[in-house]
């Protein structure tokens, strides 16, 4: 979500977000609406691994 401030160039972080399904990066309220969910709609999920990239995962 947060991008590093040295060491990596912006036009990398264009090439990785352009191949995220979602297009664009993450912020701190998704990760918090992913949070708010499971407090307060997913009283029977158990042992659950939520990710919350932008779909990066299925297009890696």
């Amino acid at each position: 979500m947060l991008w590093p401030e040295g060491g990596k160039p912006l036009a990398e972080r264009d090439r990785l977000i352009a191949r995220t399904p979602l297009q664009r990066a993450g912020a701190p309220e998704d990760v918090a609406a992913a949070v708010l969910f499971l407090l307060r709609d997913a009283g029977f999920t158990t042992g659950a691994v939520l990710k919350v990239d932008g779909g990066r995962s299925l297009a890696m």
